[in-house]
């Protein structure tokens, strides 16, 4: 299970703020822009297309390139991700439809 925990919205930036329960995983997608993923804490197991699958211990940064189809899964316990995106949507009912390319 994924609980969205809060939308930050500033100077151009979102923050999407998650609990990932462990074993859960954000479902694989990808965004028409780079992105950063903030883990606060936990760890996940990262599968970016086209690389070996990485763990990750908090705290740490994930680089995720535009049109790469990725995503994350809790291991060894729950995770606290944030997914730092540009742009000028304020809207949280729009923001995935706006970042998220299918």
């Amino acid at each position: 299970m994924i609980d969205v925990i809060s939308h930050h919205f500033g100077g151009g930036a979102y923050v999407k703020l998650l609990t990932i329960k462990e074993d859960c995983c954000v479902p694989q997608h990808k965004h028409n822009f780079d992105h950063l993923s903030a883990l606060f804490s936990g760890c996940v197991m990262c599968d970016i297309e086209g690389e070996e699958p990485k763990i990750y211990y908090s705290p740490d940064v994930i680089l995720v390139k535009a049109n790469i189809v990725h995503k994350f899964t809790a291991i060894n316990g729950d995770a606290v991700i944030g997914c730092i995106h540009a742009t000028d949507c304020t809207d949280p009912d729009l923001i995935d439809e706006t970042l998220i390319n299918e």
